[in-house]
């Protein structure tokens, strides 16, 4: 459906999804209508499927992958599984013949999977919600985690630690 994709800079709606500020717009050459976006390259017309009107496409996390080098499996135990507190769940048989490790994050997972190339930056994260963001704290120093301010957000409390390859997580206390 989609020729190629970019930010919306209003409400809109796209097939019976709502797209807000920030979001993402589809572009398209059936049945035209115009999206949201004020670049130049961009000012195409969006798809319009009246048939879909009714359908609600929903989106989720499911998973997060990080890297580890090989034959580090039991470092990698010990901090997401011991410092982090996560539960190790089984991969499919089908990738079994690739190391890797995944874990429960609810409602989604991390997947952690071996290769010397880490594909570290220093802006590269993701983030776990945290019922209580002092207790994550004390277990993960406990452990001899390195940690690393993260700048404020009204509302909620946050900050990144290190695994120990250097993979940068971000732990979030965001009330309900």
């Amino acid at each position: 459906i989609s020729r190629s994709l970019s930010v919306a800079r209003e409400v809109s709606e796209t097939m019976g999804v709502a797209v807000v500020a920030g979001s993402v717009c589809s572009i398209a050459k059936w049945h035209l209508r115009p999206c949201a976006n004020d670049s130049r390259r961009n000012r195409q017309k969006t798809a319009h499927f009246p048939a879909l009107d009714s359908v609600l496409v929903t989106a989720a996390l499911h998973h997060a992958q990080v890297f580890y080098p090989p034959g580090e499996e039991p470092r990698a135990r010990r901090f997401y599984a011991e410092a982090l507190g996560l539960d190790e769940i089984e991969r499919p048989a089908t990738l079994r013949d690739h190391a890797g490790i995944w874990y429960a994050a609810p409602p989604g997972h991390v997947h952690l999977s071996a290769d010397r190339e880490l594909g570290l930056h220093p802006r590269r994260h993701f983030a776990l919600r945290v019922d209580d963001l002092d207790a994550a704290v004390a277990r993960l120093r406990a452990a001899g985690s390195r940690f690393e301010e993260a700048g404020p957000i009204p509302g909620w409390r946050r900050l990144y630690v290190f695994d120990p390859f250097g993979n940068k997580i971000e732990l979030d206390e965001i009330p309900e």
